[in-house]
């Protein structure tokens, strides 16, 4: 969808720079910029910042270096100022760098994949508000059917042309036509509330028009599963873990502590040089060398699952896409003009007497469901479709052309 961010832009090139002072910009009110000012959405962003101050933090180096002072009070009195430093001869630093970087790589993927559900949340509840007012539409033309027919039915009965128990029968049909307009109304209601809450208070934003998608053709799936987000956030899952099996291999490894210190010892003058290195004699890190190798072979796996099931979930959305396609070329190509045309010619047979009520009031009403089924069958269409683009991660994109 095209922004337009300001108007009266003619207007501005002719009236010079005091009209230019009195101009305000017109705010910025599509979709994609409101969703952004969405607590789920600024939560993602906040997310993302946290991961980059993390991956900041990784850089630093791992050891301060550490200041000590010592004096005794003798015959002889005696101080000594000493600074010491733990070498990273190991280059820790750099895989709890690396660690922390894939992390965050792993964090704007989630957030992105947040975002890419709150954006479909919302086209899809703005598709059920569209498609919910068409059916209320239709329930509203077919209940004032009902009203007009009822009216019909007590003239041609006070006239005798017509039963008492077809006139109850039509009777009962409006009643059911108006619990029918009853739920229909519901159901716009229902999708009314989730925009809103989901968009705010502000005018309701409009459905935006379906991509054209080439239904005939025969996608690569194993490439576009690639694409997908879980796909990548189990790629990138797996590169953690066998940054975190080097970091346990690393633990075992021990840093080495230099010490310098000057100080005096009565009338000497003291240099202290003292190195100190740990010992791992209660502890090896064997067992968390083995956990995280644990973890590593399990991320391999849900690896392999996420690309299975991604892959088989493009081919269940392209067969659907495909399915429901194929019938709404079936219904435009016949039932559709079909419908509009024998509603009226319906009506004049049942006034001529050549059909029963009861057979008049079934055709009505099976016209009245398939125009309600047609009606969920572009809806089903139109969300399926926003399910192939979430499962892309070509969402976004489209809402910004």
């Amino acid at each position: 969808m095209k922004n337009l961010l300001f108007s009266g832009l003619t207007a501005l090139s002719l009236a010079g720079p005091a009209a230019a002072l009195a101009v305000e910009p017109i705010p910025d009110t599509s979709l994609l910029s409101r969703l952004s000012a969405h607590p789920r959405w600024i939560e993602n962003d906040q997310n993302m910042l946290a991961a980059a101050a993390d991956r900041d933090a990784a850089k630093q180096p791992l050891f301060n270096p550490e200041l000590s002072l010592s004096y005794e009070n003798s015959n002889d009195p005696s101080y000594q100022v000493a600074i010491s430093q733990t070498l990273d001869i190991f280059e820790k630093r750099n895989a709890k760098s690396r660690v922390a970087a894939t992390q965050h790589k792993l964090q704007q993927l989630r957030s992105q994949q947040s975002n890419n559900s709150l954006m479909a949340e919302t086209v899809k509840a703005l598709s059920e508000r569209r498609f919910s007012e068409q059916q209320l539409a239709l329930v509203q033309r077919s209940h004032r059917l009902m009203e007009e027919l009822v009216v019909e039915a007590t003239k041609r009965f006070q006239a005798g042309d017509l039963g008492k128990a077809d006139l109850e029968l039509v009777r009962l049909s409006r009643a059911k036509s108006r619990l029918t307009q009853i739920q229909a109304i519901n159901r716009r209601g229902d999708a009314d509330s989730t925009v809103m809450n989901l968009l705010g208070q502000r005018p309701l934003a409009p459905l935006p028009s379906l991509p054209a998608l080439a239904l005939d053709s025969h996608p690569d799936f194993r490439g576009l599963s690639l694409q997908m987000l879980e796909v990548k956030i189990a790629q990138v899952t797996g590169a953690i873990a066998q940054g975190d099996l080097a970091m346990a291999q690393l633990k075992s490894k021990a840093n080495p502590t230099l010490s310098l210190g000057l100080g005096r010892d009565g009338d000497d003058n003291l240099v202290a040089l003292t190195f100190s290195m740990p010992l791992n004699i209660h502890n090896n890190y064997r067992a968390e060398e083995r956990a995280a190798q644990h973890r590593r072979q399990g991320a391999e796996q849900a690896l392999a699952d996420a690309w299975i099931s991604g892959e088989s979930r493009l081919k269940g959305l392209w067969n659907k896409l495909q399915v429901l396609n194929q019938g709404r070329r079936d219904w435009r190509e016949g039932g559709a003009d079909q419908l509009a045309s024998y509603n009226g010619l319906l009506q004049r047979i049942w006034q001529l007497g050549e059909i029963t009520t009861s057979e008049y009031l079934q055709n009505l009403h099976q016209q009245t469901d398939a125009q309600a089924a047609a009606i969920q069958l572009e809806s089903q269409f139109y969300q399926t479709t926003i399910d192939w683009l979430e499962s892309n991660n070509q969402l976004q994109a489209w809402l910004q052309d």
